[in-house]
């Protein structure tokens, strides 16, 4: 019988080499891709979380005085350029030093959180909340003038679980300091009020 006689495999040619890295390369740069896409979010979240911190108080879990400044002023230039009616709110607390002096710090801290969540719960979700100061708050009512934020601000004042001062002004010709400065003033002249009030009344 007759062999059949086969030739041996040669070594694989320079081009099959070259071919496999050609389509590797792609491969290669695709992953990397993703993985840049997924430090990509992941820094964006971790932005986006540290601007929450910087403009959140941390125990009321509402805006601290930084973020509600600055959403004011965006209100401000919003009302200005569109006359979209929006009104301010300044609270500050009656007695609260006391309280945190009689009952302690825990104490405050529990008030504190029982205000915001009270001024949270009662307003509307495109409404902003802020602790402005230790025990000091702001809200920024939308298409509200001055007369129905008033209400709504003794309204407010009802649903505290301790007495408070407040001052009201609109928006519409005031800038955002100066809607600050306008309704703190209001505020601290509703505390002195009520306190020559309370000193004058008759005792029991």
């Amino acid at each position: 019988m007759g062999t059949t006689s086969r030739k041996a495999a040669g070594p694989p040619k320079a081009e099959d080499g070259d071919r496999e890295v050609a389509l590797a390369a792609p491969l290669r740069l695709a992953r990397e891709v993703d993985r840049l896409k997924r430090e990509l979010e992941l820094a964006r979240a971790e932005v986006r979380r540290l601007e929450t911190l910087a403009n959140e108080d941390p125990l009321c879990a509402v805006l601290n005085r930084r973020g509600f400044d600055r959403a004011l002023r965006q209100a401000a230039a919003h009302v200005a350029r569109y006359g979209t009616p929006a009104a301010l709110i300044a609270f500050d607390l009656d007695g609260f030093k006391r309280v945190n002096d009689t009952h302690g710090h825990r104490e405050g801290d529990h008030v504190l959180k029982a205000v915001a969540a009270a001024l949270t719960q009662n307003v509307r979700a495109s409404d902003l909340v802020a602790r402005t100061g230790g025990d000091e708050f702001a809200v920024l009512l939308w298409h509200a003038d001055e007369a129905n934020a008033r209400r709504k601000a003794e309204q407010l004042v009802s649903l505290l679980p301790i007495g408070a001062s407040f001052g009201v002004v609109s928006l519409g010709a005031l800038g955002a300091d100066e809607a600050v400065a306008a309704a703190d003033r209001l505020m601290y002249e509703d505390k002195h009020r009520r306190k020559q009030a309370a000193a004058h009344a008759p005792r029991r």
